[in-house]
């Protein structure tokens, strides 16, 4: 971005600005779900300089509110960035915007929060059952044959 400066008495001078874009590299759209242990983690890469993009980092807002350190970690690499499940476990479900702040741009991404899928129906797993009637039906088999052994040498 090209800025020009006139103040009426001297020459105009030009200022070049670099503007840097910030983007997710990965996590962005992803889903978490409550009651979950897992954070949620993110990527956010800069266009320029990406080596001092961690450098830059200023903070985290998501849905335009400001979020306590406590409620994040952050490592460098681009910027890694993982939102903690203390945190995420008292926002609503639903979608959310999350914005990332660096001192010369910003990224801007969404997540989503949902219920934990109630558990219906067996969850005991078949095979076990197989395995089971097997068994008795090999012992069954045992028994009979045992039996009809005994009475023949009477």
């Amino acid at each position: 971005m090209r800025i020009v400066y006139y103040d009426g008495e001297t020459d105009p001078v030009t200022i070049t600005v670099e503007t840097v874009y910030y983007f997710f590299a990965s996590g962005d759209g992803q889903t978490w779900t409550k009651n979950s242990k897992d954070a949620l983690g993110f990527i956010v890469k800069g266009d320029k300089d990406d080596e001092n993009t961690y450098q830059k980092f200023t903070g985290i807002h998501v849905d335009g509110q400001a979020v306590s350190i406590a409620g994040y970690t952050t490592q460098a690499g681009s910027l890694k960035l993982w939102l903690q499940p203390v945190y995420l476990q008292n926002l609503d479900d639903g979608k959310h915007t999350l914005t990332v702040l660096f001192s010369d741009g910003k990224a801007e991404g969404s997540f989503q929060i949902q219920k934990p899928v109630p558990k219906t129906g067996d969850s005991t797993p078949l095979a076990l059952w197989l395995v089971m009637i097997l068994a008795g039906t090999i012992c069954l088999g045992i028994i009979v044959t045992h039996q009809r052994i005994t009475r023949l040498k009477r």
